[in-house]
């Protein structure tokens, strides 16, 4: 019996098919180190005056829009309110006038189980905000590049395309949108980006460049 050679061709597809490239280098590989990288940029809506438990006024008319912010989170679950009082500084004019303080509303806010899992904090250049992350981004690599030898390794330049994924109702609403940390989030359609990944002796992971 006659025994055909593989043309190099047929090889080629071969290798391909079994998820490696010339170069070692698996695509599966390569799509989990993106998702691990994107895992981590998730958008988010926060304010620096979110760091709970809170307590605030409810009857100042500078505050009514952080205080709607604060009770859209509430109807998604994300925080707990409570009716309450509080004092603030208070200053009245005539003889008998002077400093003071006075009791006003106030609600107190909390996080919910829901919340913890959706919050977290972060420096910025004017201070600590506190936030809330939601939905997942889906990736899809479209291309890269053969490894370099680079000062860091092995490197190769990674091209894909990201689309949000459950993005929640909440996200959403108009006081809550506009404390976006996050201007572009790829909610209109996937987006084509690029990311520069490192090998090493765990596996891709994602580098400056």
């Amino acid at each position: 019996m006659k025994h055909r050679r593989t043309t190099p061709v047929l090889a080629l597809l071969a290798l391909l098919l079994s998820g490696c490239s010339v170069d070692g280098v698996r695509q599966e590989e390569l799509d989990r180190a993106v998702e691990t990288a994107l895992s981590a940029e998730r958008p988010c809506i926060g304010d620096r005056s979110w760091q709970f438990p809170a307590t605030v006024v409810t009857n100042d008319r500078f505050a009514q829009e952080g205080v709607r912010a604060l009770d859209a989170l509430v109807d998604a679950g994300l925080l707990t309110s409570a009716d309450t009082t509080t004092t603030t500084p208070r200053f009245t004019l005539g003889p008998d006038g002077g400093s003071g303080e006075a009791v006003v509303p106030a609600k107190t806010y909390e996080l919910t189980d829901a919340g913890r899992a959706a919050y977290r904090t972060y420096e910025s250049g004017v201070g600590s905000v506190g936030a809330f992350c939601y939905g997942r981004w889906e990736s899809e690599i479209v291309g890269f590049t053969d490894p370099a030898e680079s000062s860091e390794g092995n490197l190769t330049t990674v091209t894909y395309t990201r689309r949000l994924a459950d993005t929640p109702s909440w996200a959403a609403v108009p006081v809550l949108a506009s404390r976006s940390t996050t201007r572009r989030h790829g909610a209109a359609g996937p987006e084509q980006l690029r990311m520069y990944l490192v090998r090493t002796d765990t596996g891709w992971v994602r580098t400056g460049g």
